[in-house]
């Protein structure tokens, strides 16, 4: 994301790990969509480079959460400074 200031941007890291989405000073920032070397992928709200905001988590499973998925447990909520905030119910 560097030379560009804000807008939209599709990134693959060194790590393989990919983002696709906007952005603002070079950080991850507004609605995207980052993609995990597990084949997680996270799609949600992003503020200075973290999750924050409203997002879901899909697993290489194809399960899919709101917030966040724990073992046997669908969490709903926001994102607070790269942490899930919110409640859990069992699947």
């Amino acid at each position: 994301m560097k030379g560009v200031k804000s807008g939209m941007a599709h990134v693959k890291y060194a790590s393989g790990e990919a983002y696709v989405g906007e952005h603002k000073g070079g950080k991850r920032h507004g609605k995207g969509q980052y993609t995990y070397l597990n084949g997680e992928i996270y799609s949600g709200e992003f503020a200075n480079d973290v999750r924050q905001g409203e997002g879901y988590i899909i697993r290489g499973t194809g399960i899919v959460a709101q917030g966040m998925l724990g073992s046997g447990l669908r969490m709903v909520g926001t994102w607070v400074d790269d942490k899930f905030v919110g409640s859990a119910a069992v699947n």
